[in-house]
């Protein structure tokens, strides 16, 4: 059984928001996202909690979650999916915000704009925004690279409105009602849990929202063979995606896999061309920096995707 389909640890209170945060080995950055979200405005009449999955980590977030009084759900079962759904029993709120333990609100005016937002929307299904490189990277190459093959889709550019272009968990925003109606985080996805989550809301006839006002933070790699390690494990279930899928135009990806490997190019190209376009508005100065290392992680996520070996993800538009 989903743990998300299991009966609230407590009774839900319809004007509370409750922050879930998965947390395994997150000490480098997680007090300060604590902190951050402590100096949140709280709009009058709504309350707030932070609810922390944590799973078993060899630095010390369980000792910072407990020097600032954060709500701590264990998780037994590994991935961040298993940590939400754990953090979610644990938590009261009626709208539940998942956040990284390595992002950072764009400013104390963050939970007044999701409210106001939550409450302008009334019905949906999840609501994301802007996940922005943090300002102490902004002159990293690697961490410039590493982002922007992250987060392409993801910038403050972006037009606001529906969307069926999933919301990473990095920051993403969901009714309680509309989590358990799906059944939460299915615990075996390890990556790309987030997408396969919002393929259900949106099969569930539940509308996604993309909003250029709802803005956070978030810490890049600074190290290239870390991003490149990263960007390598998110391209299997790609692979497998692509051969089930073919992309138009369909001479891209031959769909059999003997012959798969002679996309490469083709993989490679296209995700670079995507990557250019989607970042078009960003400063062109940033980008021509960091843009050696943005062609060794997309490589990396290319290669990935034409030799990994990994599972198949859902439908949603990437």
């Amino acid at each position: 059984m989903n743990p998300a389909l299991e009966p609230p640890r407590t009774t839900p209170s319809p004007r509370r928001v409750s922050f879930i945060l998965p947390c395994r080995n997150a000490a480098r950055h997680l007090g300060a996202l604590v902190d951050a979200l402590r100096d949140l405005v709280v709009p009058p009449g709504w309350e707030m909690e932070i609810v922390a999955g944590c799973q078993a980590s060899r630095d010390d977030t369980l000792q910072i979650l407990k020097e600032r009084g954060v709500t701590i759900a264990p998780s037994n079962e590994l991935g961040a999916g298993a940590a939400r759904n754990a953090a979610v029993r644990s938590s009261r709120g009626s709208l539940l915000v998942f956040m990284d333990s390595d992002t950072l609100p764009a400013d104390n005016e963050l939970l007044v704009r999701i409210i106001r937002k939550a409450e302008e929307l009334g019905t949906f299904g999840g609501l994301g925004g802007p996940i922005r490189l943090h300002p102490s990277q902004a002159w990293n190459p690697v961490a410039i690279a590493d982002h922007y093959a992250c987060w392409f889709n993801w910038t403050e550019s972006r037009a606001s409105g529906v969307t069926r272009l999933f919301q990473p968990t990095t920051f993403f925003v969901m009714p309680r009602d509309v989590f358990e109606q799906v059944g939460g985080f299915d615990v075996r996805f390890l990556i790309l849990e987030d997408c396969e989550l919002q393929d259900r809301v949106i099969a569930a006839n539940k509308l996604l929202y993309f909003d250029r006002s709802l803005s956070v933070f978030h810490y890049a790699r600074g190290s290239l063979l870390q991003s490149c390690k990263h960007s390598w494990a998110w391209g299997p279930p790609f692979r497998e995606y692509f051969l089930e899928h073919p992309p138009l135009p369909r001479w891209l990806i031959t769909g059999k896999r003997r012959w798969f490997w002679l996309n490469l190019p083709s993989i490679f190209w296209v995700r670079l061309g995507i990557i250019f376009m989607k970042t078009r508005r960003e400063p062109w100065a940033r980008m021509l920096y960091g843009l050696p290392f943005l062609l060794a992680t997309v490589l990396a996520w290319s290669l990935g995707a034409t030799f990994g070996k990994g599972s198949g993800i859902g439908g949603a538009e990437r």
